[in-house]
């Protein structure tokens, strides 16, 4: 399975939040050499007062595609196709909406002190908003890409929680240290 990663010029990871796939292209970006690319920094890059500018973004990210290697995290599912598609290695973090949700509060009570610092910030609020948006709107999108993934399972690694994520990177990094 490892060996698939250490051959691939053009890497898309995606799938649910908080489940490490920011890690997991963090760390295949130094080890592999190949520019990472994180839909969320794209996405948020162009936003005037939390409101996405798509066009911006589609520019940015059709540009990407085009490039000869790389490491696509996030998801932008509705543009996800195009990933399918051009990817040598597609890796999907897969989960459920209870765990994702208990990552995302934990991650977020993690980075708590650093939001505390805005104005009128409202940590309960924040992790309301994040669990709707995951069980109203983002297990949809989910439910909707599975049954691409199953026209490129020859190229999909899917990892189901940290202790695979963990053994993925520890092979990988055998192999690739070796």
């Amino acid at each position: 399975m490892n060996y698939k990663i250490l051959e691939s010029n053009k890497i898309a990871i995606f799938g649910w939040p908080a489940t490490g796939k920011t890690t997991l292209g963090q760390l295949l970006s130094r080890k592999l050499g190949i520019k990472l690319y994180s839909l969320d920094i794209i996405r948020w890059k162009y936003s005037e007062n939390g409101i996405k500018n798509n066009e911006r973004f589609l520019k940015d990210y059709k540009n990407i595609i085009k490039k000869d290697k790389w490491i696509i995290e996030g998801n932008a599912l509705d543009y996800i196709d195009s990933r399918l598609e051009k990817a040598d290695l597609l890796i999907f973090f897969e989960s459920n909406i209870e765990e994702c949700i208990k990552n995302y509060t934990t991650r977020e009570i993690k980075v708590k002190r650093k939001l505390e610092q805005r104005k009128n910030f409202d940590n309960k609020k924040t992790i309301k908003n994040i669990q709707d948006w995951i069980e109203n709107r983002y297990s949809k999108k989910i439910e909707k890409l599975r049954p691409k993934l199953i026209n490129y399972k020859d190229k999909l690694i899917i990892v189901h929680n940290y202790k695979e994520l963990d053994k993925l990177i520890e092979n990988f990094n055998e192999h690739k240290d070796g």
